[in-house]
């Protein structure tokens, strides 16, 4: 039960996740993996209260236990709470052998409460220890870089990213011209609307390190906005959609189906509902045939930061373009194609949103 709960955290079934994650903590309460996948299944919808409570439960089963103890103390650098995250990565990184998951995590609190010396020596133990998973030790590489970046030995920060980065195969970047051939001006026109005149949904649209998460952010604490984080649905809908045989009866279906999902996730309260995802320029024509009242955002950063900082980022499997400057340049450009042809080909309204005037002013 409890793999099956950590595989269905990974897709839109979370109640089904959270259901067989305390299925297995009843049967088994004293497995703090089985807490911790309880934890994940509450992450995943936002359930902070509730995920802390799982992982205080994981903690009192095995108070060094790697993957708690690293879940328990981010949770906590989430909340702004970082003494308190230190105070637990310190215990647990105080045994003779901790796991590598606390020495990772004990290294980011370190660096949160400015204890740079001590955040570079659990790093170092980890890359030195033979225990330690590949992930977890480009991991640390990640978390190196993030530490001597600090102290403003960026050279040696670079490397460690270098380094970082190498460990895992590059992807491609986003061929622009296909989304441009399928939703040509001619192919746009001819697609019907759904008929659903829903205007909850939001779409914030960027690549990473634009400014779409501080975008959400910012909408979401206004009382009539909710966020949702980054729903996988959208692009799900684009790969198993071919334009030019999209009819209404196809498009109200999608409708429905999205809206039924953003009411599970944020509820039906509030009017706007904000959904951002790392590819989501593949899918505003067909969002806009779905909802012909969304909203679209398009976050836009300086090409040169924008790049560099997702390469400082371990995004694990989520982005691998981010490995490669080269192909993370290539992917910058081709999502610009995609937007202009969106904006200035078909037409359609779209906010563009600066992240430099953006922090500058907020208002």
């Amino acid at each position: 039960m409890r793999k099956a709960s950590l595989a269905l955290s990974q897709s839109s079934e979370l109640e089904l996740a959270e259901q067989l994650a305390r299925k297995a903590c009843k049967r088994a309460p004293n497995d703090p993996d089985n807490w911790v996948a309880l934890s994940l299944a509450y992450l995943k919808q936002d359930k902070v209260e509730e995920l802390h409570g799982a992982l205080d439960r994981a903690l009192r089963a095995d108070p060094y236990h790697g993957a708690a103890v690293h879940a328990k103390c981010k949770a906590l650098l989430e909340s702004g709470l970082c003494e308190q995250a230190h105070e637990i990565s310190s215990k647990a990184a105080a045994e003779p052998d901790p796991h590598p998951l606390t020495l990772l995590i004990h290294a980011r609190t370190c660096r949160s409460v400015k204890k740079h010396d001590d955040a570079l020596a659990a790093v170092d133990r980890m890359l030195k220890g033979t225990d330690g998973l590949e992930r977890h030790k480009i991991g640390a590489l990640f978390e190196r870089g993030s530490i001597l970046d600090e102290l403003g030995q960026y050279d040696e920060a670079f490397e460690a990213y270098a380094r970082a980065n190498a460990g895992m195969p590059a992807g491609a970047p986003m061929h622009a011209e296909s989304v441009i051939k399928n939703w040509s001006l001619e192919t746009f026109g001819s697609i019907p609307e759904s008929g659903n005149d829903s205007a909850r949904p939001v779409f914030v649209i960027g690549v990473p390190r634009s400014g779409t998460t501080l975008t959400e952010q910012i909408i979401a604490s206004h009382p009539e906005a909710v966020g949702v984080g980054e729903l996988p649905l959208m692009p799900a809908l684009v790969r198993r959609t071919v334009s030019s045989n999209l009819t209404q009866a196809i498009l109200a279906g999608y409708a429905d189906e999205y809206l039924a999902l953003i009411s599970e996730r944020g509820g039906t309260e509030a009017s706007r509902t904000i959904d951002k995802h790392m590819y989501g320029e593949s899918a505003v024509g067909l969002a806009t045939r779905m909802f012909p009242n969304a909203r679209f955002i398009h976050c836009l950063r300086n090409p040169l930061d924008c790049c560099l900082s997702a390469y400082f980022q371990n995004f694990g499997a989520n982005m691998p373009v981010s490995r490669d400057l080269i192909s993370l340049g290539k992917h910058y450009v081709a999502h610009r194609r995609i937007m202009d042809h969106w904006k200035h080909t078909i037409g359609l309204p779209i906010l563009t949103n600066v992240y430099e005037e953006l922090v500058q002013d907020q208002e």
